[in-house]
């Protein structure tokens, strides 16, 4: 049962194998998943770290960000709760073990290093618990500048390139 405002709507849920079936008034709707390894919805989304509130990993379907950049899974296995991951850039190789705590914490381990525990974003990261001293130039926006943004749009259906604009209030 569904609600959506005032109006309520029964639909039936099905997977079979890789496919989720949505049927409801009258309609059927199929979805695939997509990931060639189905371990990645075990740790889909965007992860940060809470204290600091730095984000640090985006899990997607065929490959990860970690540290700004986009890596390959090499390898993504999950037993129970637990999970070992090797991504891989070019010649480059990290590993670590992550740990479902709840839906949405994450402990990561790298090797020989500390536990760290990781929050899935929302849609946005939430406010700083802690102060942000970084430096900032108020140039009072005088100068025109250039900005790089690197990410993924996920689900994006459309390969053409697209303009960003940033609105400053």
């Amino acid at each position: 049962m569904l609600k959506d405002g005032e109006t309520y709507r029964l639909v039936y849920l099905r997977r079979n194998g890789r496919t989720l079936t949505i049927r409801g008034d009258e309609k059927y709707l199929a979805y695939t998943l997509k990931a060639k390894n189905d371990a990645v919805y075990e740790v889909l989304g965007n992860w940060y770290e809470p204290v600091a509130n730095n984000w640090t990993f985006g899990f997607m379907e065929d490959f990860a960000i970690y540290d700004g950049k986009f890596w390959d899974y090499e390898s993504l296995k999950f037993s129970g709760k637990n999970g070992n991951v090797v991504l891989k850039k070019g010649d480059k190789r990290i590993t670590f073990k992550v740990s479902k705590l709840k839906d949405s914490l994450l402990s990561v381990q790298f090797a020989d290093k500390v536990v760290k525990t990781y929050r899935l974003a929302g849609k946005a990261l939430p406010a700083y618990q802690i102060a942000d001293k970084s430096l900032f130039k108020d140039t009072h926006f005088q100068k025109v500048d250039t900005a790089y943004i690197s990410g993924c749009l996920r689900n994006y259906t459309n390969n053409e390139p697209f303009q960003l604009a940033i609105t400053m209030r």
